[in-house]
């Protein structure tokens, strides 16, 4: 069973986010504890302004490694790569970019691949459940 506490985009995407709104801007953050790496925190901020971000709070004091906080200049995510035990997050923008987050450590037979579905342009949003961190992970394509 999953610890921590569930969370699920939809509903947000749909009362706040119009359809022309993507994320232009994203942040993930990972963390080392007591030699373990993984994935803090995860954030959209799409463009009219209004951000989802899982955990809603974290701790800014542990020690983070390997952050990634980009702008996306317009681009859409069409790849979501994350390693099985969520210590590193790769993605793949439609203008060619790719951003990584996290430690990797793992040969690519431990890496989960999802591409954009048929009929949808780019990742949307998230579920999935969180503690002090992210432990459990799903996409929102739209």
């Amino acid at each position: 069973m999953y610890s921590g506490s569930p969370f699920n985009d939809a509903p947000d995407l749909v009362s706040a986010v119009t359809p022309d709104d993507w994320p232009v801007r994203v942040e993930i953050d990972s963390v080392q504890n007591d030699g373990e790496s993984g994935i803090q925190r995860i954030k959209f901020t799409y463009g009219n302004k209004w951000s989802l971000s899982h955990p809603s709070t974290y701790n800014l004091l542990k020690k983070r490694t390997n952050p990634l906080h980009e702008n996306l200049g317009g681009a859409k995510i069409i790849k979501f790569r994350v390693e099985k035990r969520l210590r590193w997050i790769g993605l793949h923008l439609d203008n060619g970019t790719k951003l990584t987050a996290g430690s990797r450590t793992v040969t690519d037979d431990e890496i989960l691949d999802f591409n954009v579905p048929a009929g949808c342009k780019g990742l949307k949003g998230f579920w999935g459940r969180d503690t002090d961190k992210i432990e459990r992970l799903g996409l929102i394509w739209a």
